[in-house]
């Protein structure tokens, strides 16, 4: 049961950064890879629509703190207090599940006084140590309700269906195109819709919500309501791009996501037939 969700967030591969023996480091690199930068993959056993875009939010808001620079580079007086940053890496995280775990306790964060709307739903956990091959392809996770993609360190993000679009379905994750990369309001909206042929017929119902009782202009009502609450979790997105899918494309090297252009064949001479 649950609404499965994954989480993907990049950032500086904190193997780079860790102190260790040659063999703790070997092990690591096996989990993370070798590279400059890597994958970490989340999994939230109840999250979609509005806490899930919240849940992005809150990474994407801490991240423009600092400086690309401070995350790639490690530039002084900055990043300390941070994750996924340099400085922080090598100084306040000096292991690899302080890293992870910090970046969990970002997404899970509730304030005092926060509404769960504002707030999401805080059980997001990591997942990379359990789930070999996932860092490297999202579709391999326990899903229904699709995935965020948040890239740490350009901050920018995505939210994405990975099953097969049903064409017949006018709301929910299976309304929303395959492996298309989308924004906040897009996502939201396939749940929360704001139309009424887009709303699901649930919000319509009567008191056990087996069937549409609600007029035409209660109806309305509800759809109105969903704009504006939609409009309340979106704010914030605006200044944050989303990723395209030829991004996305470099950060799962291994998925075949973005075709390649096909080159006309060559004859034994060179010449194009």
């Amino acid at each position: 049961m649950g609404q499965r969700h994954q989480i993907f967030v990049r950032i500086p591969n904190p193997v780079k950064n860790f102190y260790g023996n040659a063999e703790v480091i070997k092990k690591l690199e096996k989990e993370f890879g070798t590279a400059d930068t890597t994958i970490l993959a989340y999994h939230n056993q109840w999250l979609y629509g509005r806490s899930a875009i919240s849940n992005c939010l809150r990474l994407l808001k801490f991240s423009s703190q600092f400086s690309k620079s401070s995350k790639i580079n490690g530039d002084a007086f900055e990043g300390y207090d941070c994750p996924f940053t340099i400085k922080g890496q090598k100084n306040n995280f000096d292991t690899i599940d302080k890293i992870t775990e910090g970046i969990a306790f970002i997404m899970n964060f509730r304030p005092v006084k926060t509404t769960w709307l504002d707030a999401g739903i805080g059980s997001s956990r990591y997942i990379g140590k359990e789930d070999e091959g996932i860092r490297e392809d999202f579709t391999l996770g326990d899903n229904n309700d699709g995935i965020t993609i948040v890239d740490l360190i350009e901050n920018k993000y995505c939210f994405m269906n990975i099953y097969e679009h049903d064409k017949k379905a006018e709301h929910g994750i299976s309304s929303l195109p395959m492996l298309k990369p989308l924004n906040a309001r897009a996502y939201v909206s396939a749940y929360y819709g704001e139309t009424i042929e887009t709303t699901n017929p649930f919000y319509f119902g009567d008191h056990d919500r087996s069937k549409v009782t609600k007029t035409k202009q209660q109806q309305q009502k509800i759809v109105n309501a969903n704009i504006k609450i939609n409009d309340k979790a979106f704010k914030g997105f605006e200044k944050f791009e989303v990723l395209t899918l030829a991004e996305v494309q470099t950060m799962f090297t291994k998925m075949k996501l973005v075709k390649k252009p096909v080159t006309a064949p060559r004859t034994k001479t060179g010449m194009v037939r």
